[in-house]
């Protein structure tokens, strides 16, 4: 069964209606200076730019950093302070890794082998696991992990 794909001017005001409401969550509490507002704006929009359209992901967070400097929600020297940490880098590393595995084939013929091998959902559920525990040394993230997962 295809899937029905919804017309380009219903996707448009969705989306338009899903930053206005962010943009109206922003707003609502008193307490938050500006530039927390401006960033909670900004995070709600890439969120919903990266669930609701078929930007990468990457180009929806570089834009999202790029709006807090010039808004005025994050210092620029902050933003590169944060670039330079070992952590980020480790993230980037393992959606790298992880990117590696989707593009490669390696992830899919893995998740292959263990549902063909699995007959009872009780089996799955133990190979999958025994599958997943050896990713947690070779992908250090979780988010990398769940990344090579799907």
């Amino acid at each position: 069964m295809k899937r029905q794909q919804r017309p380009l001017a219903a996707k448009i005001i969705a989306l338009g209606l899903g930053m206005a409401f962010v943009a109206l969550l922003a707003f609502l509490p008193s307490g938050l200076f500006l530039p927390a507002r401006i960033a909670l704006v900004i995070f709600g929009s890439a969120i919903l730019l990266w669930a609701g359209t078929r930007l990468d992901a990457t180009w929806v967070a570089f834009a999202a950093a790029i709006a807090a400097v010039l808004f005025g929600a994050a210092d620029q020297a902050d933003l590169m302070t944060m670039l330079g940490h070992d952590v980020i880098w480790l993230m980037i590393g393992a959606f790298v890794i992880g990117g590696a595995l989707q593009t490669t084939g390696l992830a899919s013929r893995i998740a292959d082998g263990v549902a063909r091998r699995s007959k009872t959902t009780n089996g799955l559920f133990w190979r999958t696991t025994a599958v997943i525990v050896p990713l947690t040394f070779l992908v250090p993230s979780t988010s990398g992990r769940a990344a090579t997962m799907m």
